[in-house]
C-alpha cells in the first residue's frame, strides 16, 4: 500500500490505542481505586510503547486502513478532484492528516 515516508501519524493512532488499552487494563485490575501511578507502573508502560513487536503490528494496520480509505476516497472523486495520476499519487502519500486520526480515536472509543 501506498503511504507516507513520514509515519508519524500512525505512530501516534497506534500508540494512543496502545496506551488506552494499558490504562484501561490498569483501572480494571485497580477495581475503582483511584491511586497514582507508580515508577514502576509507568516504566512497564513505556516498555510496551518501545517494543516494536507490539507496535510495528498495529502501525501497519493502521496505515493499510488509512491507504484503503484512501483509495475508496479517490476511486469515489476520481473524475472531480483527482484528473491526474500525479494529484491521486500525492493524496494518497500525504501525511497523515488530523481527521485520519480523529476518525480512529472515534472508531477506537465506540
Amino acid at each position: 500500500y501506498k503511504f507516507p515516508s513520514a509515519a508519524c501519524g500512525a505512530f501516534s493512532i497506534a500508540n494512543s490505542i496502545l496506551l488506552a488499552k494499558l490504562l484501561s487494563e490498569r483501572r480494571k485490575k485497580a477495581k475503582g481505586v483511584d491511586k497514582a501511578m507508580s515508577a514502576e507502573e509507568l516504566e512497564a508502560i513505556v516498555a510496551v510503547l518501545r517494543s516494536p513487536a507490539k507496535v510495528t503490528p498495529l502501525v501497519e494496520r493502521v496505515m493499510k486502513k488509512i491507504s484503503e480509505d484512501r483509495a475508496k476516497y479517490v476511486a469515489k472523486h476520481k473524475k472531480t478532484a483527482f484528473t491526474s495520476k500525479k494529484a491521486e499519487d500525492k493524496y494518497m502519500q500525504d501525511w497523515v492528516a488530523n481527521y485520519e486520526i480523529s476518525d480512529w480515536f472515534i472508531k477506537f472509543s465506540s
